[in-house]
């Protein structure tokens, strides 16, 4: 499962042993009309529906709620979560408790992205301690030619 964070919105990818793809979308974090957009099970029509969240806490709980009710994450074997900026990181890192402090250290660089981002490990530390996560940088994504 990957796990991002965009200006207003967190998308999540998942796919388990069966291939089954979720796509989900929560857009308009902290705005009227904040909404989840999704497609279960590789069907081509999105469902989007209205929740109530008020800001990006209670998004991550009403996330984690969500994807729980859907994906048993006792048969997943790692979170990967894109990270906007990686500054000296230059591979992909499992989040050590020295990588997650290297994160808030370096969060003032990108307000807009990387203090949610890092709520969103911590939420899922907290969750789930058993499940590696991974961090992977964007700026690492951006520079790799395309194969």
């Amino acid at each position: 499962m990957v796990a991002r964070r965009a200006s207003s919105s967190r998308c999540i990818r998942s796919a388990n042993r069966w291939n089954e793809y979720w796509l989900e979308k929560i857009a308009r974090i902290g705005l009227p009309a904040t909404t989840l957009s999704f497609a279960e099970n590789n069907q081509p029509q999105q469902i989007s529906r209205d929740i109530s969240v008020s800001d990006y806490s209670s998004v991550v709980d009403f996330l984690l709620d969500w994807l729980e009710q859907r994906i048993d994450f006792s048969t997943l074997s790692a979170v990967g979560h894109r990270v906007v900026h990686g500054m000296h990181y230059t591979e992909s890192q499992f989040i050590s408790q020295s990588v997650l402090d290297e994160l808030h250290r370096i969060s003032s660089y990108d307000p807009q992205h990387l203090p949610a981002e890092i709520a969103l490990i911590e939420k899922f530390r907290q969750h789930y301690p058993h499940l590696p996560l991974v961090a992977f940088a964007q700026f690492i994504i951006r520079r790799k030619p395309a194969a």
